[in-house]
């Protein structure tokens, strides 16, 4: 009878979309055909594997990608709620700020406009987001310049969200 083993795996180096994969032989980060990067022991089923590294046994409702459950309380309560894995929970609850006026999205790009810091030609601005280097602002459709010298980047918004997450702004000299 031949043995079989189940592991989180991604197809890609850069993450993609984890899921859980059987395989016949202990697991091989590269099988000649695919990569699989595992981000798991093998386990001998599903359920071991479930049990052992807190996967819900529901696929998020966004990516499709599993649901991990170690988190801090109330963390996996909520994932499992609201149907989510931790990076969709994350991209989630920013599109309910991104209608403020403290966030903007340049080049599919997700920034935080926090309060200036100090005299942007001083110094003293160490702790400011991009080192307190002065960024100009200009939200599509205004006239306004926005200058801050405490811009924090949230990282590139993944495609699933692009629609809800749009470019509202852009960088101006």
């Amino acid at each position: 009878m031949e043995s079989k083993f189940y592991l989180v795996s991604c197809k890609d180096k850069e993450g993609g979309v984890e899921q859980i994969i059987e395989t016949s032989e202990r697991p091989q980060h590269y099988d000649g055909t695919e990569f699989y990067f595992s981000i798991s022991p093998a386990y001998e089923s599903v359920e071991e594997l479930r049990e052992k590294c807190h996967i819900h046994d529901k696929k998020c409702k966004e990516c499709g990608g599993l649901i991990k459950l170690r988190w801090v309380d109330p963390l996996p309560k909520q994932l499992k709620e609201e149907c989510l894995c931790h990076s969709c929970h994350i991209w989630s609850s920013r599109i309910p700020l991104y209608k403020g006026k403290d966030v903007v999205v340049v080049e599919g790009m997700y920034y935080t406009i926090s309060k200036n810091i100090g005299n942007p030609n001083r110094v003293n601005t160490m702790f400011a987001g991009h080192g307190g280097r002065l960024f100009k602002i200009k939200r599509f459709g205004s006239e306004e310049i926005i200058e801050c010298n405490n811009l924090w980047c949230g990282g590139d918004v993944p495609e699933i969200f692009k629609d809800r997450l749009k470019d509202n702004a852009e960088f101006v000299k």
